[in-house]
This record gives structure tokens, sequence and C-alpha cells, in this order.
């Protein structure tokens, strides 16, 4: 719980730097980009942190792409 806190606290330290000097440079999309990753970034290592079962990519890469595999080897039968 601990690790997960000092996470937060120093993802809320690099949004207030980074943040107003996007804004005085009006880079609306980066800073966007910016807050979504480091959102995403956040939200991840505290799951990780709290021990909270974080499913692999390969597996969602893996379901989506089972069935093209499955329909490409049905053409060299």
């Amino acid at each position: 719980m601990i690790l997960a806190s000092v996470v937060l606290i120093i993802s809320i330290i690099i949004a207030c730097q980074w943040i107003p000097k996007l804004k005085q440079q009006q880079a609306l999309n980066t800073m966007i980009v910016f807050s979504l990753l480091l959102l995403i970034g956040t939200v991840l290592n505290m799951g990780i942190f709290l021990k909270i079962k974080i499913p692999s990519p390969f597996d969602g890469i893996t379901f989506i792409l089972s069935p093209l595999k499955e329909y490409i080897v049905s053409f060299t039968k």
C-alpha cells in the first residue's frame, strides 16, 4: 500500500511539473497524450504494487489472432 501511494505521489509531482509547461506552449495534443500515458503507467504500477493480477498483452493478442491462424491453416489442409 505504501509503494502504491509513493507511485501516486510521484505521478502527481511529474504532472504538476509538466502540465503547466505544456499549457504555456498551448500543446493540447501533447498534453492529452502525456496525461493518458502517465495515467496508464500510474494505474499499472499501482496494480503491480497492490498485487492485482494484470493480464499480459500477449493473452489478448493470442485471443484475437487464434481464429485467424485457424482460418489460414484450414487452407493448407
